[in-house]
């Protein structure tokens, strides 16, 4: 009796620590199960012999679905993965359990109830095998990487589009570095850059080498100090331009006529750093508008000289007589065109007679009055007579109430009188020859 009795309280005590030992479990693996849940971690379980497979809620519930509506199936899986994922899930899973890799580790889509994809991490190991050494149990957790996964997607394509734009940006640059140089070497320009102290930091372009005068033996040096005192102007350009002014303006250096633009460069506190200075080697537009201007002067001299003609005409009709038809309003300087035109053709054709006709002429001041006295009195110091014809009633009375005294020049009243008086006095000159 005692030794059943010892085996019963053996037997006892041994119950007693299997229940305590399998409540501690219990309570250790409630504890992990919330830890799990807590971290949103979710679970799974496949048996590979059975195909029984189960989901946690919490791997449920990460993709939208209470814990009842997805059934604890293999085809449940199957019917969320991603159809562009499955091929590449599957082998993955097959190369694992073939023991081709080390770790089941893969990121791959699931389709969550509202019909978004979510990003899952999911890990697994072999948990049970059979005696052979075949794998029978296979469990894995599911971790929640869309968050993750579409931040990553986002700087990836931040990434790509800052190298396009950073391409751009360089392919832009290279292009105006390329514009730049071929500006710089066949446009008859010169591009400088100045610091506040007017010292030289890059000049380059044809105009500077039409000077004869290389980048190099230039650059570090002042601006100021290479124009001095030779010229003044454009040195006050510059200490206006280093001052904060933009200027333009014209300068000749040398044979070399340049247009050139100032523009002066501010820090974020306004302050003058740079000077940037663009000159345009203008020589051959200077040369053709001085050109232009000569050309226009000596249009305007020829139009001066026929308007002149014009309003002093001067017309041979027979040997010894010449007709100059007045018409409009005589001036004093018209006065004195008049007299200097008779004058010269009297001597070319070596005139006898020299007819003025003012039919056209509407009215006479004193001065015309006695600038036609004047030339008939140096008319017949040239041995030529002035005749007068044409003279309207209005002027002879304004001649009268002037006072004018025509004495010594022959007055007709018509331009027919005139010539017929002056061809008579011109055969009897020559009868009496």
């Amino acid at each position: 009796m005692n030794t059943t009795q010892q085996q019963i309280t053996t037997l006892q005590a041994e119950l007693a620590a299997a229940k305590q030992q399998i409540a501690d479990l219990e309570m250790i693996n409630d504890l992990y199960v919330k830890a799990i849940d807590s971290s949103n971690i979710g679970l799974w379980d496949w048996d590979i012999v059975t195909h029984e497979v189960y989901f946690s809620d919490v791997y449920k519930t990460m993709l939208g679905y209470q814990p009842e509506e997805l059934a604890n199936s293999f085809e449940t899986w199957r019917m969320l993965i991603h159809p562009d994922d499955l091929e590449l899930v599957t082998a993955q899973f097959q190369a694992y359990l073939a023991a081709e890799i080390p770790v089941y580790e893969i990121e791959h889509r699931l389709k969550a109830k509202d019909g978004s994809w979510r990003w899952i991490i999911a890990r697994a190991e072999i948990t049970d095998r059979a005696a052979d050494g075949k794998p029978t149990r296979m469990s894995g957790t599911h971790t929640d990487n869309t968050t993750q996964h579409l931040a990553q997607d986002q700087l990836r394509r931040l990434n790509t589009d800052l190298e396009s734009l950073n391409l751009e940006r360089s392919l832009a640059l290279q292009r105006s570095t390329n514009l730049l140089q071929m500006m710089l070497t066949h446009m008859p320009i010169l591009i400088y850059e100045l610091d506040q102290d007017g010292t030289i930091l890059f000049a380059d372009g044809r105009a500077l080498h039409t000077m004869g005068v290389n980048p190099t033996e230039v650059t570090g040096r002042s601006i100021l100090d290479l124009l001095g005192d030779e010229n003044t102007i454009t040195y006050e350009h510059h200490v206006a331009a280093l001052q904060g002014n933009e200027q333009h303006f014209m300068t000749q250096l040398g044979a070399v006529t340049m247009e050139t633009w100032l523009t002066p460069v501010r820090d974020d506190f306004d302050v003058v750093r740079r000077v940037i200075g663009v000159a345009i080697d203008v020589s051959e537009r200077a040369k053709a508008e001085e050109e232009h201007l000569l050309l226009t002067e000596q249009i305007i001299q020829m139009q001066r000289a026929a308007i002149r003609e014009l309003s002093t005409p001067l017309i041979p009709i027979v040997a010894g007589v010449v007709i100059m038809p007045l018409i409009g309003a005589i001036d004093t300087r018209r006065a004195t065109a008049v007299l200097e035109t008779l004058l010269e053709g009297v001597a070319q054709h070596n005139a006898h007679a020299a007819i003025l006709d003012i039919t056209g002429v509407q009215t006479v001041d004193t001065q015309v009055a006695n600038a036609l006295i004047q030339a008939a009195q140096a008319v017949r110091l040239l041995g030529a007579q002035v005749i007068l014809t044409g003279i309207q009633p209005q002027i002879a009375h304004t001649l009268v109430t002037l006072g004018v005294n025509l004495g010594g020049i022959i007055t007709r009243s018509t331009l027919q009188e005139g010539i017929a008086y002056a061809v008579r006095m011109r055969r009897d000159q020559a009868s009496a020859a």
